[in-house]
């Protein structure tokens, strides 16, 4: 046995063939939440296999039609910034856009706020992130420039003599090779 929302009333218990008869007669809506026993949470009608006729109608004067297709680039979006969330968030605004085309317009627009819930978490998560990584790929480059621009000053006051020889264990003296023979002029 089933119950269903309309707004904030609930009704039930009645059968599946109940909403689905609820449905045909338009009295039941896609996007309406239906919830049985052993659920932990109400859910839309269509994710209980009623078949919805009126799905048009909501295509023609839904605001959410409009909002299928830039979903899309909302999920690129989101992919950038944050590529785990990201991934999930394109998914979902594939799926919206093809369920969309196929007229299960009840179903992509909840796709398609599946997709604004996944992007807005790659948000939240992702410009933090690049921030951080922005400032640590500075202070790491800075630290790489200042160590470099001193170990040049110091070969600057003292260069090193040119040799062909082996740095000795005990000290920073550079020694010759004993077998290089040398030339004089």
């Amino acid at each position: 046995m089933y119950h269903y929302k309309k707004g904030e009333e609930q009704y039930g218990p009645v059968s599946m063939q109940v909403l689905q008869q609820m449905a045909d007669k338009g009295e039941l809506e896609s996007m309406d939440l239906v919830w049985r026993e052993g659920m932990t949470d109400w859910f839309p009608a269509y994710k209980f296999g009623v078949k919805f006729k009126k799905e048009k109608k909501l295509r023609k004067h839904g605001k959410h039609h409009k909002r299928v297709d830039c979903y899309f680039l909302f999920a690129l979006i989101s992919l950038v910034l944050f590529p785990i969330t990201g991934f999930f968030a394109l998914i979902s605004s594939i799926q919206a856009y093809f369920k969309d085309k196929q007229g299960r317009t009840a179903e992509a627009i909840y796709d398609s706020e599946e997709t604004v819930r996944w992007g807005r978490i790659s948000i939240f998560i992702g410009i933090p992130a690049w921030f951080i990584g922005a400032g640590l790929f500075i202070a790491l480059h800075v630290i790489r420039l200042k160590g470099s621009s001193t170990r040049t000053e110091k070969e600057i006051e003292n260069p090193p003599a040119y040799t062909e020889g082996r740095q000795s264990q005990e000290s920073d003296i550079y020694e010759m090779p004993t077998d290089t023979p040398i030339l004089l002029k």
